[in-house]
């Protein structure tokens, strides 16, 4: 996603659907440019996410981005249980299960991938 691309996308939503009662926009991104994000996002109908998570919100955990730390940066949505993040980083139920259980906690929305092989 780039920055370009979230200036169009909350600009198509500011003139195209923002008067619209029941529609929310949300879109999926990596860590880099969410707190660019906040700073650019202006509708209250377009809505991102970071596509991971960990599931502490302090500590000592080098590379990971915290729940609560993801919410300081603008996010509503966290995808969890990619399979890419089961296959490539060998993520389990288990560890899915206490990032689940973290999300919600901050106020974020998490959605669970799940079908995938």
């Amino acid at each position: 996603m780039s920055i370009a691309y979230a200036k169009k996308l909350n600009e198509f939503v500011l003139n195209g659907i923002n008067e619209q009662q029941d529609i929310e926009v949300f879109f999926l991104t990596t860590f880099l440019p969410l707190f660019s994000l906040k700073n650019i996002i202006t509708s209250p109908k377009l809505k991102y996410g970071s596509q991971n998570s960990g599931w502490q919100d302090e500590g000592s955990f080098t590379g990971e981005a915290s729940p609560a730390h993801l919410k300081g940066s603008g996010c509503s949505y966290i995808e969890l249980g990619h399979a890419e993040r089961r296959s490539m980083f060998m993520e389990d139920d288990g560890m899915i299960n206490r990032k689940l259980k973290a999300v919600p906690g901050n106020g974020l929305m998490p959605i669970l991938c799940i079908g995938e092989k």
